[in-house]
């Protein structure tokens, strides 16, 4: 949801409708379905008109095209102090963030009362400066008006955000108390409940929501990730799809209905969401993550490996993304691709062992048996000295020196192992060690013990299928 994933987004469907009418009341006209309000129309403006337009495109959040029409505005409408703020609003969801201080600032010294104006630069403080500038701005708002409910639901997404769940729930109280059909305060306390595994207070919250907001894009999302977590795939689905049609540029719609689409096997579904993710938001990474991963199932590993890449370039901490593109980096022989890949994981999870072996076996493709020596060596040294990942580590780090000994030992022990999973995992590092010195039958029968223990949840097992001649 919008309030976990980004510190400004863009405007819900009632904040949209907060701005519309705060825009009506300033040039004091009839607006949608209110009662027309008995005043004159000022007929050079033809501000009505202008209004009608300028709402339309809010509620689609084209906030660029909004700001355009609030030029065409006449000077006296455009100058009063409630449209500036609404503006200045419009151009902080289309992050011009210092032309929106600006102007609420502008208002701010003409009124130093105006509390919508500092709210708007508590909005302005959030994206220039995170949660700690805008929770400081805001605290400062309730404590001189306490019933200050955009204040209220607002500390109380921080909060969330910093999952203080307790701290949260008490602003979103407050807020409630203070309107009580917040629509913020609503949904953010549905989602309180749903990960608190209170499901049946975070539907009739989410539920109010959505009867309240019936174009919130917000608690259509948030409905749907609890109708999910409750196994109501079809309500889930379909409250994803709304919150889409709702809200075509939020992200995290797209990356949940993408998962959820995985889930119940629609993978080509899920594919367009994931694609549809990177094109709203191309500097999130576990939408490329997800694509990559049903790319490779489907066969397309160039798609896979370059999704991979994106993935590694945007969040290079994420070593499960590096695994992959190191797997598929190996598979099509490029070693220093893969060695790069691979030794970028193992500073990431510096535990995994097996992703130093993978790192040096591809190093020793593409430089020669001794280039990964000094890195095998610092690999070693945090290890048990009686523990077979050792061992392993070790064979391979005197091979590097030119000494071959330990093997036979190696494979004593290797038969001793009862456990699956790290049999195979030590066959194939065995397979490769014999391998590189040449011995492509002993490797063989070494790849054969992998395949025969037919554990697939780790990578090397589609290494060691491609080593077979496999797919």
């Amino acid at each position: 949801m919008r309030r976990l994933s980004f510190p400004l987004a863009a405007l819900s469907e009632a904040q949209s409708a907060a701005l519309c009418a705060a825009l009506c009341a300033a040039l004091s006209f009839s607006c949608g379905s209110a009662p027309a309000a008995r005043v004159e129309r000022p007929p050079v403006s033809d501000a009505a008109r202008i209004l009608s337009a300028a709402s339309g495109l809010l509620s689609e959040r084209r906030y660029d095209e909004a700001l355009a029409v609030f030029d065409r505005l006449s000077a006296q409408d455009a100058g009063k102090p409630a449209v500036r703020l609404v503006r200045a609003s419009v151009l902080l969801s289309a992050g011009r963030v210092d032309e929106a201080k600006a102007l609420a600032e502008a208002v701010l010294a003409e009124d130093p009362a105006n509390k919508d104006a500092r709210y708007v630069l508590s909005e302005a403080a959030l994206a220039a400066g995170g949660d700690k500038a805008q929770r400081a701005a805001l605290e400062q708002l309730v404590a001189e008006d306490p019933s200050n409910t955009r204040a209220l639901a607002s500390l109380g997404n921080i909060a969330l955000r910093a999952r203080s769940f307790k701290t949260a729930a008490g602003w979103y109280q407050k807020a409630l108390a203070s309107e009580a059909g917040n629509a913020d305060a609503l949904v953010g306390m549905g989602e309180i409940c749903r990960l608190q595994d209170d499901g049946e207070r975070a539907r009739a919250y989410l539920d109010q929501a959505v009867a309240l907001y019936p174009r919130n894009a917000d608690a259509r999302h948030e409905r749907g990730r609890l109708a999910r977590q409750q196994k109501r795939y079809g309500e889930a689905l379909s409250d994803f799809a709304e919150a889409a049609c709702l809200a075509p540029d939020a992200y995290w719609v797209a990356l949940d209905r993408g998962t959820l689409l995985i889930d119940l096997r629609r993978k080509r579904e899920a594919l367009l969401e994931f694609e549809r993710a990177q094109a709203i938001n191309p500097n999130e990474f576990l939408a490329y993550v997800y694509s990559a991963g049903i790319k490779d199932e489907q066969g397309d590993w160039a798609g896979a490996e370059a999704d991979y890449a994106a993935a590694c370039r945007i969040n290079p901490e994420y070593y499960f993304a590096l695994e992959g593109l190191g797997v598929l980096r190996m598979r099509r022989g490029d070693w220093a691709g893969a060695k790069e890949a691979f030794g970028a994981a193992f500073v990431q999870a510096p535990k995994e062992y097996h992703y130093a072996l993978l790192a040096a076996i591809n190093w020793i493709k593409a430089d020669g048996p001794s280039a990964p020596r000094a890195f095998l060596e610092a690999a070693m040294r945090p290890l048990k000295r009686d523990s077979m990942e050792y061992r392993i580590t070790r064979l391979f780090f005197d091979f590097t020196g030119g000494v071959f000994s330990g093997e036979n030992d190696m494979v004593l022990k290797l038969e001793k192992i009862e456990i699956p999973r790290q049999r195979a995992r030590l066959s194939f590092y065995m397979g490769n060690y014999y391998e590189l010195r040449g011995f492509r039958d002993t490797a063989a029968a070494f790849y054969q013990a992998v395949r025969a223990v037919n554990y697939r949840a780790m990578p090397e097992w589609r290494l060691n299928e491609w080593a077979l001649g496999g797919e």
